[in-house]
Parts: structure tokens; sequence; C-alpha cells
């Protein structure tokens, strides 16, 4: 089913693309790097039986120990706004892989992405029930983080909503929860910097997918040294920066999701 499903997201690419910029903002071809690596986590899953293959070792005469890989059941997961194709298929592939079937609830700000994965996992032969697609906005999640016939959960979000996840789930020991909780990169511009680099890697950080990745650099610290020189080339780069329509190919900088 990966295999087909790997074709078919080769062969829609352009498609997968658009409904990314469309829904998100980011610019096309970013939308399309996203939908790439979002074609490598399925073929990680396709590799995934022979990556994690259990061993086995004789820990002393006649006694041995061995990893078995048994599924939890079911899996949920909740998504971000910032990567709607992507962040989906860093998990699907292995909770599908592992014998699991899969409850998904994307960002309600990006439901397209999700819903053409459904509908390719299908035409993949993927069989009715073991991947499930919900729409909705925080109740849905909060629901979702609590249902009693989820076995595990996992989420790609703020620190604050995951927190939460984490208290609602303390009576629930048993329940496998991964929580990716969201963060804002540092960066330090020390003396011996390259400053043409690293100015070009602040407007990247800052600018890349409008600002919107947990990897996005929004603290610069700068020795007083070379503060003036480094700021006076992260305004030349800066001010080179074509804002405007995701899907025109001059556009560097897309749209902000929502006005907040």
């Amino acid at each position: 089913v990966l295999y087909k499903l790997r074709e078919l997201m080769l062969k829609n690419i352009d498609e997968l693309s658009w409904l990314v910029s469309h829904e998100n903002g980011k610019i096309f071809s970013e939308a399309k790097a996203e939908v790439e690596k979002g074609i490598e986590c399925v073929e990680y899953g396709c590799a995934l039986p022979n990556i994690a293959a259990g061993n086995q070792l004789e820990v002393s005469r006649g006694v041995a120990c061995e990893v078995v890989y048994a599924p939890l059941g079911v899996v949920a997961g909740v998504t971000p706004f910032n990567f709607p194709l992507m962040v989906p298929l860093w998990m699907l592939p292995q909770a599908l892989v592992g014998g699991n079937a899969f409850v998904m609830k994307p960002s309600e700000r990006v439901p397209l992405s999700t819903m053409r994965l459904a509908e390719l996992l299908r035409q993949a032969g993927l069989p009715d029930g073991v991947f499930n697609l919900v729409q909705g906005a925080r109740a849905v999640g909060e629901r979702l983080s609590v249902a009693p016939g989820v076995d595990g959960l996992l989420f790609t979000g703020s620190y604050q909503v995951g927190t939460a996840i984490q208290q609602a789930n303390l009576h629930n020991p048993g329940k496998l929860l991964a929580l990716e909780l969201g963060g804002k990169n540092a960066s330090l511009v020390l003396e011996d910097a390259d400053l043409d680099k690293a100015a070009e890697l602040a407007v990247a950080g800052a600018t890349k997918n409008s600002g919107q990745r947990c990897t996005a650099v929004k603290r610069i610290i700068v020795v007083d040294k070379v503060a003036d020189a480094f700021v006076e080339r992260v305004l030349a780069r800066a001010k080179k920066l074509k804002a405007g329509d995701p899907l025109d190919p001059e556009t560097d900088v897309g749209t902000v999701i929502h006005e907040r």
C-alpha cells in the first residue's frame, strides 16, 4: 500500500503542492519541498520492516533476550498548520506498518491536504477503517486526546496544548503519548562569524515558510563588536525579498496563515 501511495504522490506532486500552498500560504516551491519530504517519509515506512526488525541476544548460556514489536491498536495524530502534509506523514507510515489503525485530526486551518491524502490511501488499496480523518477545531482535538479507544496519541503543536494533553491523560498511564512541542531556535553571532552567511541564515530563518516553523530563527544574539555590520547585512538581504502571491515563481515570502 505504501509503495503504491508513493507512486500516487509522485504522480500528483504538483496538485499536492498547490493544495499545501493554497491552504497554508507558503510559496509553491516551499510547498513542493514539503511534499517531497512527505514522500521521503512514505519511503521510510516502506523500508521500516527491515529497519525495525526485532533482534535476539544470547545474554547467558541458554538464555536469550528478544525484541518483539506489537501494535498498540488505534493511534491518533493531531497536527499543526505550518506543514499540512509533511507532519502527518511523520506519523502515519510508522503507525500503519506497525499494524495500527490511525485517526488523523489536522489543524482546522489546513483541512485540504490530508483529505487528498485519504483519497490517495484508498486508491492505493488501504482497507476502509484503517485510516480515518476527522476535521474540527480545539474541541475535536481535546475529545480525541482523551478518547478511551485511542491507545496512542502523536501530537505536534504548542507547549501549552501539549502540556494540557499530558495533564488530561494522567489517569491513563498505559497510553502512549509522543508530544513534539513548539520552540524557536536562538542564533548566536560571535566575533569570528562569517557575517554574510550569518545574515543569509538569519533572514532565511525569519522568512522561509513565512517564518511559521519551529526551527525559525526568532532570537538573534550578536556580540557588540560585529552588531552594526551584521544588522546592515540583514537589512540589505531583507530589502531584496519580494512578498506576494504564493503561486508567483518570483515571490520569496508568501502569506501568514492568520492575523494573530
